[in-house]
Protein backbone atom coordinates (compact mmCIF):
# COMPACT_ATOMS: atom_id res chain seq x y z
CA UNK A 1 0.00 0.00 0.00
CA UNK A 2 3.12 2.50 0.84
CA UNK A 3 4.16 1.97 -2.26
CA UNK A 4 1.25 2.86 -4.35
CA UNK A 5 0.97 5.51 -2.00
CA UNK A 6 4.29 6.60 -3.31
CA UNK A 7 3.63 5.80 -6.57
CA UNK A 8 0.66 8.16 -6.76
CA UNK A 9 2.53 10.58 -4.91
CA UNK A 10 4.65 10.97 -8.24
CA UNK A 11 2.44 10.90 -10.73
CA UNK A 12 0.86 13.96 -9.00
CA UNK A 13 4.06 15.27 -8.92
CA UNK A 14 4.54 14.96 -12.39
CA UNK A 15 1.33 15.63 -14.17
CA UNK A 16 -0.81 18.07 -11.18
CA UNK A 17 2.81 20.19 -10.14
CA UNK A 18 0.63 23.33 -8.53
CA UNK A 19 -1.73 20.59 -6.69
CA UNK A 20 1.22 18.64 -5.59
CA UNK A 21 2.64 21.74 -3.94
CA UNK A 22 0.12 22.62 -1.97
CA UNK A 23 -0.57 19.11 -0.20
CA UNK A 24 3.19 19.52 0.63
CA UNK A 25 2.82 23.22 1.86
CA UNK A 26 0.26 21.94 3.86
CA UNK A 27 1.99 18.71 4.85
CA UNK A 28 -0.81 16.82 3.04
CA UNK A 29 0.58 13.38 2.11
CA UNK A 30 -2.20 11.47 -0.74
CA UNK A 31 -1.55 8.58 1.90
CA UNK A 32 -3.83 10.36 4.08
CA UNK A 33 -6.97 9.56 1.50
CA UNK A 34 -5.50 7.11 -1.11
CA UNK A 35 -4.96 4.87 1.12
CA UNK A 36 -9.01 4.08 1.49
CA UNK A 37 -9.34 4.46 -2.42
CA UNK A 38 -6.60 1.77 -2.70
CA UNK A 39 -8.09 -0.88 -0.21
CA UNK A 40 -11.26 -0.71 -1.51
CA UNK A 41 -10.83 -0.36 -5.18
CA UNK A 42 -12.90 2.90 -4.48
CA UNK A 43 -16.17 1.13 -4.03
CA UNK A 44 -16.67 2.56 -0.57
CA UNK A 45 -15.69 6.10 -1.85
CA UNK A 46 -17.31 6.31 -5.15
CA UNK A 47 -21.50 5.96 -6.18
CA UNK A 48 -22.04 2.42 -6.70
CA UNK A 49 -22.31 1.95 -10.40
CA UNK A 50 -19.41 4.28 -10.71
CA UNK A 51 -17.59 1.80 -8.83
CA UNK A 52 -18.48 -1.19 -10.79
CA UNK A 53 -16.96 0.54 -13.62
CA UNK A 54 -13.55 0.96 -11.94
CA UNK A 55 -13.98 -2.59 -11.20
CA UNK A 56 -14.87 -3.09 -15.15
CA UNK A 57 -11.29 -1.27 -15.84
CA UNK A 58 -9.06 -2.52 -13.49
CA UNK A 59 -9.89 -6.39 -14.24
CA UNK A 60 -9.52 -5.49 -18.10
CA UNK A 61 -6.07 -3.03 -17.42
CA UNK A 62 -4.42 -4.12 -13.93
CA UNK A 63 -3.67 -1.96 -11.20
CA UNK A 64 -2.49 0.60 -13.45
CA UNK A 65 -6.08 2.06 -13.29
CA UNK A 66 -6.28 3.04 -9.73
CA UNK A 67 -3.69 6.01 -10.93
CA UNK A 68 -5.89 6.83 -13.70
CA UNK A 69 -8.71 6.84 -11.03
CA UNK A 70 -6.72 8.42 -8.63
CA UNK A 71 -5.66 11.29 -10.75
CA UNK A 72 -8.89 12.03 -12.23
CA UNK A 73 -10.47 13.01 -9.13
CA UNK A 74 -7.57 15.32 -8.38
CA UNK A 75 -7.17 16.89 -11.83
CA UNK A 76 -11.58 17.05 -12.09
CA UNK A 77 -11.42 18.70 -8.23
CA UNK A 78 -8.19 20.74 -8.60
CA UNK A 79 -9.15 24.22 -8.33
CA UNK A 80 -11.24 23.38 -5.16
CA UNK A 81 -8.37 21.51 -3.14
CA UNK A 82 -6.28 24.37 -4.33
CA UNK A 83 -8.69 26.65 -2.16
CA UNK A 84 -8.35 24.95 0.97
CA UNK A 85 -6.22 26.38 3.58
CA UNK A 86 -5.72 23.61 6.11
CA UNK A 87 -5.40 20.21 5.76
CA UNK A 88 -8.56 19.17 7.36
CA UNK A 89 -10.63 21.01 5.37
CA UNK A 90 -9.28 19.36 2.30
CA UNK A 91 -9.70 15.59 3.71
CA UNK A 92 -12.99 16.21 4.88
CA UNK A 93 -13.47 17.22 1.27
CA UNK A 94 -12.03 13.99 0.20
CA UNK A 95 -14.11 11.80 2.67
CA UNK A 96 -17.11 13.30 0.99
CA UNK A 97 -16.13 12.75 -2.56
CA UNK A 98 -18.55 10.35 -3.31
CA UNK A 99 -21.26 13.52 -2.71
CA UNK A 100 -19.86 14.93 -5.84
CA UNK A 101 -22.42 14.63 -8.26
CA UNK A 102 -20.06 14.23 -11.60
CA UNK A 103 -19.07 10.86 -10.55
CA UNK A 104 -22.72 9.62 -10.75
CA UNK A 105 -21.84 9.93 -13.96
CA UNK A 106 -19.83 6.52 -14.52
CA UNK A 107 -19.30 6.59 -18.50
CA UNK A 108 -18.12 10.37 -18.79
CA UNK A 109 -16.56 9.83 -15.72
CA UNK A 110 -14.55 6.64 -16.97
CA UNK A 111 -13.63 8.45 -20.13
CA UNK A 112 -12.40 11.60 -18.25
CA UNK A 113 -10.20 9.18 -16.54
CA UNK A 114 -8.44 7.49 -19.78
CA UNK A 115 -7.90 10.92 -21.44
CA UNK A 116 -6.54 13.28 -18.71
CA UNK A 117 -3.99 10.44 -17.74
CA UNK A 118 -2.69 10.00 -20.93
CA UNK A 119 -0.05 8.62 -21.13
CA UNK A 120 0.26 6.27 -18.30
CA UNK A 121 2.12 3.33 -19.17
CA UNK A 122 2.48 0.03 -17.06
CA UNK A 123 6.36 0.24 -17.20
CA UNK A 124 6.14 3.37 -15.95
CA UNK A 125 4.22 2.72 -13.31
CA UNK A 126 7.18 -0.60 -12.79
CA UNK A 127 9.63 1.65 -12.59
CA UNK A 128 8.25 3.87 -10.05
CA UNK A 129 7.10 1.17 -7.90
CA UNK A 130 10.71 -0.24 -8.26
CA UNK A 131 12.05 2.95 -7.45
CA UNK A 132 9.53 3.20 -3.99
CA UNK A 133 11.22 -0.46 -3.38
CA UNK A 134 14.70 0.67 -3.37
CA UNK A 135 13.81 3.69 -1.37
CA UNK A 136 11.90 2.05 1.04
CA UNK A 137 15.10 -0.63 1.28
CA UNK A 138 17.50 2.38 2.08
CA UNK A 139 15.56 3.57 5.18
CA UNK A 140 15.54 0.10 6.52
CA UNK A 141 19.50 -0.18 6.29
Amino acid sequence: MQIDCYVLQQLVREKLPRLHDHLLAHNCSVDLFATKWFITLFLDCLPQETGFRVLDCLFYEGSKVLFRISLAILAHEEERLLGFKDIGELLMFMKSIMDQTWLLYCHEFIELAFQRTQPLSSAAIARLRQRATEDRLLKIT
